[in-house]
């Protein structure tokens, strides 16, 4: 749901600096780079559960939204190990499906050195990579079908994985799809089983990670049936309450663009002044979280629902997504519901991987700043390592 902030800039800053209307040859895909090679993938047999080692790496972990714009991070060694030290176990890194496009982008080749370096750089610091295929754009054309989304989906994966797969799996997991918004779970279920073996059919050791539609929450998780594969994780975001968590995002439906200072726990005092200067179609909403969300306690039913239908089906549960938007947060109260939330998730043994290291919901100066602070990010989520 915090994507929509990183749009401008995660792959397509990189394309629109490359003439994205202009199509490169397909013949233009470089070669992995040669730290990509492990070994190979034909004498990696299938797994029947995740190895401990792999959810140990999926405990604590970062966005990192930012690596395809032109000159961010390029020190990617010494980003990772400052990261490592932290105390963070893995990164996220969202890939759009238009790398692996039917006619490729011009940029398809930086895109994917970029990735490469990324993941390579990642392992090196001991740090696992989430790829996650993160679109931007709409994956059914006008008139299209489920079925043309479900071909695409396979084709990408199956080259994206075949790449990746060549890395030791024991770092680099494969998130097959960003919230996906199907409003038929079931028929998303059987679409993430087809994905699922298209993977397989070319990584056979990587863990995978699945999600339900739409929109990866709580809710559509609970009611997913599990995959036959031991070797997938599954994951759900969190985002509640989203008039705290996404206040002063105009780009959020509905928009909370007019939204300032909303504190976290709610308070009435707090509320009404915020009340008084925001949109008033909002104001009934704002009433909702103060009724609803004094008690911080009682937002995390959807992290409880997660973890029932983990205990259900013996499955382990992550959320790969979780966060506050920074703009107009008061410093406290973005503290204190991350705090919440990391504590929430771990109690119920679930991984975690915050939204975002750098940007609008960046964590990047906090863990900068250490764990001096209280009302620090870094010291809310235990980021606490030099």
């Amino acid at each position: 749901m915090a994507f929509a902030s990183v749009v401008a800039t995660l792959v397509l800053g990189l394309a629109a600096s490359a003439e994205p209307g202009r199509a490169a040859t397909a013949n233009t895909i470089p070669a992995p780079l040669t730290c990509l090679a492990d070994t190979p993938t034909a004498v990696r047999p299938a797994l029947d559960s995740i190895p401990k080692s792999r959810r140990d790496r999926l405990s604590r972990g970062v966005n990192m939204t930012d690596l395809f714009v032109d000159g961010s991070e390029p020190d990617l060694p010494g980003v990772f190990a400052r990261l490592r030290r932290s105390g963070v176990r893995h990164i996220r890194v969202p890939v759009s499906p238009l790398v692996f496009a039917p006619v490729p982008p011009a940029w398809q080749a930086a895109v994917l050195r970029r990735l490469d370096s990324t993941v390579c750089a990642a392992v090196a610091a001991d740090l696992g990579v989430i790829i996650d295929l993160h679109p931007f754009e709409n994956l059914q054309p006008e008139g299209g079908t489920t079925e043309q989304i479900a071909t695409r989906l396979k084709l990408v994966w199956r080259q994206l994985a075949a790449r990746y797969a060549t890395a030791s799996p024991d770092h680099v997991f494969f998130e097959m799809l960003n919230e996906p918004k199907l409003p038929d779970g079931v028929q998303w279920a059987a679409m993430q089983a087809d994905i699922l073996q298209a993977i397989r059919s070319v990584a056979p050791a990587n863990t995978v990670i699945a999600t339900a539609s739409p929109w990866s929450t709580a809710a559509a998780l609970s009611a997913l049936p599990p995959l036959a594969d031991r070797n997938v994780a599954y994951t759900f975001h969190f985002y509640t309450p989203m008039i705290f968590t996404h206040q002063a995002a105009s780009w959020s439906v509905p928009s909370y663009g007019t939204i300032r200072s909303l504190e976290f726990p709610a308070k009435a005092g707090n509320v009404a002044a915020v009340a008084a200067g925001t949109d008033p179609s909002l104001r009934s909403q704002l009433a909702w979280y103060g009724d609803n969300f004094h008690d911080a306690g009682l937002m995390t039913g959807e992290i409880d629902l997660a973890a029932a239908w983990s205990r259900t089906n013996s499955a382990v549960v992550v959320s790969t997504e979780f966060g506050v938007f920074n703009n107009a947060t008061p410093r406290d109260a973005r503290a204190k519901w991350l705090g919440i939330v990391r504590a929430k998730l771990e109690s119920a043994g679930m991984g975690w991987t915050v939204w975002e290291y750098k940007g609008g919901w960046g964590i990047d100066h906090d863990l900068v700043e250490g764990c001096g602070a209280s009302n620090s990010a870094a010291t809310s989520l235990r980021l606490c390592r030099s």
